[in-house]
């Protein structure tokens, strides 16, 4: 097997869900931009650099790398790793939902949300096998 040495996140914004043509004429008007995501990532106390896969105006796919100016730091088979990534997302982006998928085995997930003080909140999950 060979090391891992980038793992995929999705970040993606439904400011009206339920009402597709309304969030895709508000993301045209006001689309979601790296510069106000201010994405960071790290992975054994390293910062880790990222490499955009697609880029649009309400969501963004991006490669975190085990890797940055310092050097390279795959996973190797049989290893296990603590990934931390940051990122923020306005109320006026956001929308009314907060999904992750996670498709490589995993221990252990742990999500800190923080959502204005007047929303209301529901959480549920599943796993799969």
């Amino acid at each position: 097997m060979e090391p891992v040495t980038r793992y995929l996140i999705r970040i993606s914004v439904d400011r009206y869900p339920g009402e597709p043509e309304r969030s895709n004429a508000h993301y045209r008007q006001h689309p979601l931009t790296w510069n106000e995501l201010a994405l960071s990532a790290t992975c054994r106390g390293e910062a880790m650099r990222w490499e955009a896969k697609h880029d649009r105006d309400a969501f963004k796919e991006v490669w975190l790398l085990f890797e940055n100016g310092q050097g390279r730091f795959p996973l190797y088979p049989g290893e296990s790793v603590w990934i931390e990534y940051a990122y923020s997302v306005g109320d006026e982006k956001w929308g009314r939902w907060f999904q992750r998928a996670v498709r490589l085995p995993t221990e252990h997930l742990e999500a800190q949300l923080v959502y204005p003080p007047c929303s209301t909140r529901s959480f549920g999950g599943r796993r799969r096998r």
